[in-house]
């Protein structure tokens, strides 16, 4: 008996591996968030606590949208298809042009008031840290002064978002929500 159980044990092992992958996958299936129903916040900030900022953005959504979900650049290996379908960024001054392709122009009404960022006549971003003029958001999440120094950060919105002015409008929305964040 115990030789049969030996013998057989390689199959024994690769049934277990095979159902434990396949309860993943299909607990992945069941828990993850259609991207039609979240939008996403990546930042280029290291001290983050996404968490907490998730959890708060996540109150009082737009209707058909679940959650916010925000992610580090560094949590994932951020790559060109991220930037393809991210909804909003917290960029730092000295990387904005880096990625400035993958930025939306916004409407100025949306965020008259705010300090924006401009090129070429548009607005693209709006600023949610410059020291100099005293304006720091989310200081709860975000502790800008050590991360960031005397840097200005902005946030910016993805060029192929599903959720800017022509779709739902959830991630003008939310990225209103986090300006008014203290």
């Amino acid at each position: 008996m115990v030789k049969k159980i030996l013998r057989n044990a390689h199959r024994y092992v690769f049934w277990a591996v095979l159902s434990a992958i396949l309860w993943t996958w299909i607990l992945m299936l069941c828990t993850e968030v259609h991207p039609r129903r979240k939008v996403v916040l990546y930042a280029d900030l290291e001290g983050l606590d996404k968490a907490a900022m998730s959890e708060t953005l996540s109150e009082d959504l737009p209707a058909g949208i679940r959650c916010v979900e925000v992610e580090r650049f560094t949590d994932q290996i951020f790559s060109p298809a991220a930037v393809q379908s991210g909804d909003l960024f917290l960029i730092p001054e000295h990387n904005a042009e880096a990625y400035f392709d993958s930025f939306a122009p916004i409407e100025r009404d949306a965020f008259s008031g705010c300090l924006l960022y401009e090129r070429d006549g548009e607005a693209y971003g709006v600023c949610v840290y410059d020291p100099a003029k005293g304006i720091a958001i989310a200081g709860r999440f975000i502790d800008w002064e050590a991360l960031l120094g005397q840097e200005r950060c902005w946030l910016f919105f993805g060029v192929n978002s599903g959720h800017l002015d022509s779709g739902d409008g959830a991630a003008i929305a939310v990225a209103k929500r986090l300006t008014e964040l203290d």
